[in-house]
């Protein structure tokens, strides 16, 4: 689904600045940038979730003893 969204934001950027080369370059820059931010907040949300993990088993850990 991620990445039949992503196919989709690509086609729209592209139908928007389709009038001249420099417009496509436009649009492919936008689509590269979006791409990269996405995974920068899917890399932050990971992070967060790896952080959450380890402090709940140091929390089992604490509560065990």
């Amino acid at each position: 689904q991620l990445k039949t969204l992503q196919t989709e934001l690509k086609v729209y950027e592209n139908s928007i600045f389709e009038d001249e080369e420099k417009n496509r370059q436009m649009a492919s820059s936008l689509s590269v940038s979006e791409s990269v931010r996405r995974l920068c907040a899917y890399s932050r949300d990971f992070g967060e979730v790896l952080l959450n993990m380890k402090l709940a088993s140091v929390m089992v850990e604490v509560r065990d003893r």
